[in-house]
């Protein structure tokens, strides 16, 4: 029963592939409403140049925002480390679990200038995206992509300790 179906269904679409020997196929060929779509040659795009002084300059001070919270992040790191190891089994709400409590939320607030300039580096990108300017737009890409792996490193570092703390 299924093969007979099988073999009917597989007629029926070879009879679409059967050539017609009157030869009247669609033409293939470009059509007069198809010349009114034609493609116009755009100007190339100007390469992108350097960025901006004053951009550059706001630019620059969030960099080294960034890399002086980065720098006290990794310096508080170790201490908050030793915290969170004496922690590590205490019952909730004692003593030094407080304390490494207190120490993971220094390092919270030590990432807030980087987290700003992150922040400051996203709005400036859009907005010289938006306004199609496009000078020194990698570099400002470049700067808030190495930001960015810096917080995701440091919020695996904060994630762990919490772990830590939270056995």
């Amino acid at each position: 029963m299924v093969r007979p179906i099988c073999i009917s269904f597989a007629l029926l679409l070879l009879t679409g592939c059967a050539s017609n020997a009157a030869g009247d196929y669609p033409s293939l060929a470009k059509r007069p409403i198809e010349a009114r779509f034609a493609v116009v040659e755009t100007a190339p795009v100007a390469r992108a140049g350097p960025m901006p002084g004053d951009i550059a300059q706001r630019v620059s001070g969030w960099r080294s925002a960034a890399a002086a919270a980065d720098t006290r992040f990794a310096d508080a790191l170790p201490a908050i480390d030793a915290l969170v190891a004496r922690a590590s089994g205490a019952a909730v709400a004692s003593e030094p679990w407080i304390l490494a409590q207190q120490g993971l939320s220094r390092l919270g607030t030590m990432r807030g200038p980087a987290n700003d300039a992150l922040a400051e580096l996203d709005a400036l990108a859009i907005e010289r995206l938006r306004s199609d300017a496009f000078d020194g737009l990698s570099d400002i890409v470049a700067l808030r992509d190495t930001l960015a792996g810096q917080q995701a490193k440091q919020d695996a570092q904060l994630a762990a300790l919490a772990a830590r703390l939270a056995q």
